[in-house]
């Protein structure tokens, strides 16, 4: 019956926004209705308030995408050419779907969070941030699960450890079994960076720092950006022997860089002026750096061992409209513009899954671009 209790809980939060769903059952018929209506679940879940939510990219590799759909975001669409702008919900409740062959399946139903705050999978766990205290000053947690519905594990929680620790706007970062996210200490002013084991082979790992940028988790590897002694630099951490490399001692940058990490190699980019920045990678095995691009345009999305992404945000002053182009960089630097669309609601979301560039277009469809060239793969998230 723990998924009755659950279900009840999100009805609860759906009554909170001012909506009525009509049950067509008793509630003692909850149990069986979800054990035997996969696919009613969906076409009753999917969208209740007929807000068709954009599609938030929150995984994937080379065969799958995983995304979620929060159904109490809020859209507002203005007269004339002006962009249409979505309040992603910190509330939720959202759904997680799996993209495989050509066909979508919704694996949890209503997960008590918003999908655009945070959430993310590596496709056997699912991590998100959980509000609390609604009626109160609200409290931020981070909750992981199984994506199969298993139990809970809160790896922060507000209540628990005391007001001088709080979650930062950081996402959090999900590979191989580790969660990793950034908290920020009022007692030291400073950040740590939270790495916990759930397979429970290694204990958690507490790192202090002045200030952290980015976190990325891939393998055994943690790589941040943080700022020491007045200095932005860039951090490679073994979580297995735990061993530390400062791969970029003084990065030019005012700020934390923007850090990815790949099979092989720390890719990082130090921003510039009029959105112009320099990418850097740092190959693991051979210990060596190289300038990858000296004048990259917009923002670090993702990266390869041999490609990178970035996403521009352009602002037109004449027509009021701003739009987002995404490029994609080879082994050499050279650009490639992949796509220009409105910057309408959530749209933009790059990233790299495996070996395709994925984005969220302005009117939802999730576009899968392989790296190398080829056919995209285009799809609607419900």
């Amino acid at each position: 019956m723990a998924r009755v209790v659950t279900l009840a809980g999100v009805f609860v939060v759906l009554g909170s926004v001012g909506c009525t769903i009509d049950v067509p059952f008793p509630p003692s018929g909850l149990e069986e209705f979800f054990g035997r209506q996969q696919s009613g679940v969906e076409r009753w879940f999917r969208d209740p308030f007929d807000s068709r939510p954009y599609p938030v990219l929150v995984g994937g590799d080379s065969e799958r995408v995983y995304y979620a759909t929060s159904l109490t975001d809020i859209r507002l669409n203005f007269r004339g050419r002006t962009n249409d702008l979505v309040l992603p919900s910190f509330v939720g409740p959202s759904n997680l779907y799996e993209y495989k062959d050509g066909r979508r399946a919704l694996l949890r139903a209503l997960i008590p969070a918003g999908a655009f705050w945070g959430m993310t999978t590596d496709g056997t766990y699912v991590a998100y941030v959980r509000i609390g205290q609604l009626e109160d000053f609200p409290n931020y947690s981070v909750v992981v699960s199984e994506v199969a519905a298993g139990a809970e594990r809160v790896v922060f929680d507000p209540a628990a450890e005391g007001p001088e620790l709080s979650i930062t706007g950081r996402p959090v970062a999900l590979a191989d079994g580790r969660v990793a996210l950034v908290l920020f200490s009022t007692a030291s002013q400073t950040d740590r960076i939270r790495v916990e084991d759930l397979t429970g082979q290694q204990p958690r790992r507490e790192i202090e720092s002045e200030a952290i940028g980015s976190i990325a988790l891939h393998g055994g590897w943690l790589a941040y950006a943080e700022v020491a002694a007045g200095q932005s630099r860039v951090v490679l951490r073994d979580l297995v022997t735990d061993q530390v490399v400062v791969v970029a001692a003084d990065a030019r940058s005012e700020y934390p860089a923007t850090v990815q990490l790949t099979d092989n190699t720390v890719v990082w980019m130090e921003a510039g002026q009029s959105g112009i920045g320099r990418v850097l990678a740092y190959d693991i095995p051979t210990a060596t750096t190289r300038v990858w691009a000296d004048a990259a345009t917009g923002e670090l999305a993702g990266a390869t061992d041999t490609y990178f992404l970035t996403e521009e945000f352009v602002y037109n002053e004449r027509t009021d409209v701003e739009r987002i182009v995404i490029r994609r960089y080879d082994g050499t630097g050279q650009a490639e513009k992949l796509a220009e669309f409105r910057a309408d609601g959530l749209a933009g979301q790059s990233r790299i899954l495996g070996d395709r560039a994925a984005w969220v277009t302005a009117d939802r469809r999730v576009i899968l671009a392989p790296l190398a060239g080829g056919p995209r793969t285009s799809f609607r998230p419900y």
